[in-house]
């Protein structure tokens, strides 16, 4: 059901695994934009329609893909509420 939902990452994967991420690609040289981008369109698709996006998985889980990142989260109707879990980083294939 469409409406305003609070998106609630878990705190290893704002603090550990998706700064890591960051960081690691500062350390490179590469532009953070890409993730930047695509963590800000996953918390906008999921604060406004978290069902509707995505694909659907056992119980509560979700999986919605915004390349780079892939996240797999729960939705809570009674809360109004969305449980970022794990994250997945699939970075693009190399152009030939």
């Amino acid at each position: 059901m469409a409406g305003k939902y609070t998106v609630i990452w878990k705190r290893v994967i704002a603090e550990r695994d998706l700064a890591e991420l960051i960081v690691s690609f500062m350390e490179t040289g590469e532009s953070v934009a890409p993730i930047t981008r695509a963590v800000a369109q996953i918390d906008r698709l999921l604060a406004t329609d978290p069902e509707g996006v995505g694909e659907s998985r056992e119980n509560f889980e979700r999986v919605l893909i915004v390349a780079p990142i892939t996240v797999y989260h729960e939705v809570h109707d009674e809360t109004k509420t969305t449980y970022v879990n794990p994250f997945r980083y699939c970075p693009p294939r190399p152009k030939n």
